[in-house]
C-alpha cells in the first residue's frame, strides 16, 4: 500500500493496522507504526475480518479514517501445492 498527503511523500509515511473478525470489532488492537507498506498474517480461522489501515506522516499526523477492507475467508478453499 502506498500513499501521500498533501505535504509528504509516500516514502515518508509510516503505516499501522489492524485485522479484527466483523464480529468482535474494537477501537484497540492497532499494530505499531512501520515504514514498510508490507503486510504478512498467518492462517486466521475462516470467518468474515475487517482489515484497516491507517498512515503516520513525519510530523505524527495519524490518517483520521482509516482504509477499510472487509474479507470473506468462510467460503475460501485452501489447496496445498
Amino acid at each position: 500500500m502506498a500513499g501521500n498527503d498533501s505535504c509528504f511523500e509516500s516514502e515518508t509515511l509510516e503505516f499501522s493496522y489492524r485485522l479484527t473478525p466483523l464480529n468482535q470489532y474494537t477501537e484497540e488492537n492497532w499494530s505499531p507504526f512501520q515504514a514498510k507498506p508490507l503486510l504478512s498474517l498467518s492462517a486466521p480461522e475462516r470467518e468474515r475480518y475487517r482489515l484497516e489501515v491507517r498512515a503516520k506522516d513525519e510530523s505524527g499526523n495519524i490518517q483520521p479514517d482509516p482504509t477499510v477492507f472487509d474479507i470473506d475467508l468462510s467460503e475460501l478453499i485452501f489447496q496445498n501445492q
